[in-house]
């Protein structure tokens, strides 16, 4: 019992100092004081914890998590299932749309840009030559189209006065060829 109320004393010590212990016996953390505590500001917020804050310091559950990511990325890089899962969890995050409803979209423009008409083929597992060309405003998709125009589309993008710089590109570009 003497053990454990030496320790809420020190705790609360700790507490009025606004210092605390990383839980971490391998801490590396370069602001650890002579006592071994850091600062409040060096642990992240946790509701469920008595002080509100992590056990572990900001700098030992980055490492934990980069280290963990790191190892899951390493495993999966190769697997063509992984890289499916994640192209559909981007498109559906990003557009909205599902991998099978941008592969069908690819195929209702023929395997073509909906701009320009270069060829556009979708094969499992590599990487895409198609983007999804989407409103901004709206969020709705308006087809797929190669780099160069989504590119280009990028740069003019819908409003009023990037329209009317489209227009003059245009003009600008005829009177050149009629030249």
């Amino acid at each position: 019992m003497r053990k454990r109320q030496k320790l809420a004393e020190q705790t609360q010590k700790n507490l009025e100092r606004k210092r605390k212990k990383c839980s971490n016996e391998q801490c590396t953390n370069e602001l650890i004081d002579s006592d071994g505590l850091l600062s409040f500001s060096e642990f992240f917020k946790h509701k469920e914890h008595v002080d509100g804050l992590t056990s572990r310091c900001k700098k030992c559950i980055t490492q934990k998590t980069s280290a963990r990511l790191c190892a899951h990325y390493k495993k999966n890089k190769s697997n063509l299932k992984y890289k499916l899962h994640e192209l559909d969890k981007k498109l559906r995050y990003t557009y909205g749309i599902s991998l099978e409803e941008y592969k069908k979209l690819i195929k209702q423009q023929n395997n073509k840009c909906a701009v320009c008409g270069t060829d556009i083929t979708y094969v499992e597992g590599e990487n895409r030559k198609g983007y999804v060309d989407h409103n901004h405003t709206t969020k709705k998709v308006r087809g797929i189209v190669c780099t160069t125009c989504n590119v280009a589309l990028g740069y003019f993008y819908v409003d009023s006065e990037r329209t009317r710089l489209l227009e003059q590109a245009i003009k600008y570009i005829q009177n050149e060829v009629l030249k």
